[in-house]
């Protein structure tokens, strides 16, 4: 990771805090709507609101966040843009 990248950046009066995390294809399990059960291994990354979808991954994955900080999960909350097409894409890759 871009270490500026994950770290919070100001300008133009705002501020941009962001996590980042690639993905393989192959390293997700599931897409399903309900928050899953994994406690602690699980993080929102929404911004504001609740998550729409959630990635499962066959095994934990770091997530990289702000300041260099990173955390290990195993299900990842989001809000996807086009949430029709990130569920055909993946349908098409999970077993």
């Amino acid at each position: 990771m871009d270490r500026g990248r994950g770290r919070q950046r100001r300008g133009q009066g705002a501020a941009t805090v962001r996590a980042e995390l690639r993905v393989p294809r192959a390293r997700v399990a599931s897409l399903c709507h309900e928050k899953p059960d994994l406690g602690r291994e699980c993080l929102n990354l929404t911004l504001l609101g609740a998550p729409t979808h959630w990635l499962i991954f066959v095994e934990p994955m770091l997530v990289e966040g702000p300041y260099g900080l990173g955390r290990w999960v195993r299900a990842i909350g989001i809000q996807p843009d086009e949430p029709e097409e990130l569920e055909r894409l993946l349908a098409r890759g999970l077993p």
